[in-house]
């Protein structure tokens, strides 16, 4: 494997993660600032790892 397809597996890891967690402190908690950073960073690292941008 290169060092993009090994980046691309590490961003879709840690995407899956920060939606795990957002997704769980929206369900818990309602809509927070931690939750929305949560999501939004799994957001930002799902579309690196889909798409090999960044």
């Amino acid at each position: 494997m290169d060092k993009k397809t090994i980046k691309r597996i590490l961003f879709g890891l840690l995407a899956v993660g920060f939606l795990f967690v957002g997704g769980r402190e929206l369900v818990l908690a309602g809509f927070s600032l931690k939750a929305m950073m949560a999501g939004g960073a799994g957001l930002i690292l799902a579309f690196s790892a889909i798409t090999g941008a960044g």
